[in-house]
């Protein structure tokens, strides 16, 4: 159902554009990191757009991008993208190139979108393509504006059937939404959960450690915070989702976010951290009514290190009702980013605990 394609440079000089056959203005709740991704990054195309699949392919001249959908093809080629600030694209309609420009600037915690759409007016077809430019955007700019809106940068992965299902929401590490998360959710979703990963990054990701620990210390604690609350009331409001039957999983950094969502929010019937780290404080711990799953790796689990027996034991002592699980294995061992931290065993005989423990909370017999 959508379109948009990757970076290249075309020779438009020849060309003269009409007025915008189709423009807006709109400001939106995402940071303008956020608003580029989702037009530029594959697999978010897919998110909002409804595609079946994103394509790419280099060609001399540059890259350019196909959208599927079972009822049509989208393709076309980027002539400027300027990370987080504009876009200027050849969206080509049945064989004829028409020209798309997105400028974006910071609203304070929001983003700006200056959208046009332009035909040629020396195109025999100028009358058609209007027509179907003004049905494209008819199309798309209402999906887009949604994940702008509920899940700007997430990912979410739906399992079949019509539902509703439990649902789990995913808070990320050091890292952000990368493939790690995103598997998870897929993982999740064959299983039977619908599963959303929050981007509380504001649209950064990386594979490196030193950049991911910048990423820690300038994100904001209570930005953070609230990209989580309005992903949990995103997923809480999806129809394919049973709301009484939903969980919250955090991973490294993402595991005091979870704990204090669970604080907030009474519809969560679960709490799953992993490798966690930073504790909420006291009078938080005590508003957590769900029972949490607390996993670790240590490479000498007969006797964890102190920090996991304090993490659990904070717990405790606020009343949460936690299980922890120690295995063997590396203290950062469940993403390949942290190189020869990750631990593959850990992680294949922590995800059917898991499993396990959501399946016993949202699934209860």
């Amino acid at each position: 159902m959508v379109f948009l394609t990757l970076i290249a440079s075309l020779l438009l000089a020849a060309t003269s554009w009409a007025a915008p056959v189709f423009e807006r203005e709109l400001v939106v709740p995402a940071s303008p990191l956020q608003v580029y991704n989702a037009l530029t990054v594959d697999w978010q195309v897919r998110q909002w757009s409804g595609a079946a699949a994103v394509a790419s392919e280099a060609r001399p001249g540059g890259v350019w991008r196909w959208t599927y959908s079972p009822e049509r093809l989208h393709e076309g080629v980027f002539e400027v993208a300027e990370r987080g600030a504009a876009l200027t694209y050849t969206h080509i309609l049945t064989g004829v190139e028409t020209r798309v420009t997105i400028e974006i600037s910071a609203a304070g915690d929001s983003a700006r979108v200056h959208l046009r759409h332009e035909v040629s007016e020396r195109s025999a077809r100028a009358a058609e393509l209007r027509g179907m430019v003004e049905q494209f955007w008819a199309e798309a700019l209402p999906r887009l504006t949604a994940y702008w809106s509920c899940m700007p940068g997430g990912y979410i992965a739906r399992p079949a059937g019509v539902g509703p299902h439990p649902a789990v929401l995913l808070l990320h590490d050091r890292f952000g939404v990368n493939r790690t998360m995103r598997a998870f959710c897929d993982s999740l979703a064959a299983s039977g959960y619908v599963a959303m990963a929050a981007d509380m990054f504001r649209g950064e990701v990386t594979g490196d450690m030193g950049q991911a620990e910048r990423y820690v210390q300038l994100v904001k604690a209570e930005e953070a915070q609230n990209a989580a609350r309005r992903a949990f009331l995103c997923l809480h409001n999806d129809s394919m989702v049973d709301s009484n039957r939903m969980a919250v999983w955090g991973v490294g950094f993402g595991t005091a976010a979870a704990l204090r969502l669970a604080a907030q929010e009474p519809y969560l019937r679960g709490v799953v951290v992993w490798q966690g780290t930073d504790v909420p404080e006291a009078e938080t711990l005590r508003r957590v009514a769900a029972p949490v799953f607390a996993l670790f790796a240590d490479t000498d689990n007969s006797r964890p290190r102190e920090e996991i027996t304090a993490f659990s034991q904070q717990l405790v002592q606020a009343g949460v009702r936690v299980e922890t699980v120690v295995l063997a294995g590396n203290r950062e061992f469940s993403d390949t980013a942290y190189g020869v931290g990750y631990t593959a065993s850990a992680v294949g005989e922590g995800w059917p605990r898991t499993r396990l423990f959501l399946d016993k909370q949202l699934r209860p017999r």
